[in-house]
């Protein structure tokens, strides 16, 4: 009775009227046959008021449906709030589970009808954006570096991604964990993108201006390490995981050769790995 009380508010004179049939109950006999006549009115009221009506209500479909209801308001709050503009629809649902004697009445009918259309209208949303989501994330895999993707810092965000978008309902967190991935991605781009050389002198006394300089010749100037990318590492704006087609190819290597001009003109150089013959 405890748990009926706390799910359903309207049960609380249920319990109330339990109560004081099992307070009548203890009399004694003699109570039955002198006392009785005068509270006849109220058992009777507590019977056809309280008691029938609250327990056809927990043993019909209207119990589920506040249930079901319920639930939806409960779970479903967050995306209800941001991504689905019924606020006055939500908030007549609320109305009616809230009604202390929603049970008298066929207000959960009227209010099922708005429920179903709600969910049906929110799980589109939620499945369109769960599908968008998802593209970015194939997106972002395919033209991520595989030296940064064999990272541990990349591969937890890429799991809290995976796993949001598996076992979470609320689209705000898939949308955080997706973004977490991306902010982890230019970290380590930008961490990662190191001289190969490392020489502690780079220019020496010999190379400075005035230096060892040979009549008639034009001073040598000083020696400058460029940034050095590893290809691998090169951002390629490429949308398809897959290259499957000539179109594709040629796609992907014009796309290759404007990452490579642009590093080249922001002054890096790029390195490649020769393939072993």
């Amino acid at each position: 009775m405890e748990k009926q009380i706390r799910d359903y508010p309207f049960c609380k004179p249920f319990e109330e009227a339990v109560q004081e049939i099992q307070r009548i109950s203890k009399k004694e006999t003699d109570w039955f046959f002198t006392q009785l006549q005068d509270c006849k009115d109220t058992i009777l009221m507590h019977k056809v008021e309280v008691l029938d009506p609250i327990t056809t209500f927990l043993k019909s479909t209207q119990k589920s449906i506040f249930d079901q209801i319920k639930q939806f308001l409960s779970t479903e709050k967050d995306n209800l709030g941001l991504y689905l503009n019924k606020a006055a629809e939500v908030e007549t649902l609320q109305s009616v589970i809230q009604d202390p004697k929603c049970y008298l009445n066929s207000s959960l009918n009227h209010a099922n009808a708005l429920f179903s259309s709600l969910k049906n209208e929110l799980d589109n949303v939620k499945t369109q954006k769960k599908e968008i989501l998802q593209q970015e994330l194939n997106s972002l895999l395919s033209t991520a570096p595989q030296t940064i993707q064999q990272k541990p810092q990349f591969q937890s965000a890429q799991e809290k991604v995976v796993r949001s978008l598996q076992d979470s309902t609320t689209i705000a967190t898939w949308e955080t964990a997706l973004r977490t991935l991306e902010d982890t991605l230019q970290k380590l781009q930008t961490t990662t993108t190191q001289p190969i050389e490392q020489n502690p002198n780079p220019v020496l006394e010999a190379d400075l201006p005035g230096q060892n300089e040979i009549p008639g010749e034009s001073p040598k100037p000083p020696i400058v390490l460029k940034e050095t990318i590893i290809l691998t590492d090169l951002m390629v704006n490429f949308n398809k995981p897959l290259i499957e087609n000539d179109q594709d190819i040629d796609g992907y290597i014009q796309n290759l050769t404007d990452a490579l001009k642009k590093s080249i003109r922001a002054g890096k150089r790029i390195q490649w790995k020769k393939v072993s013959s």
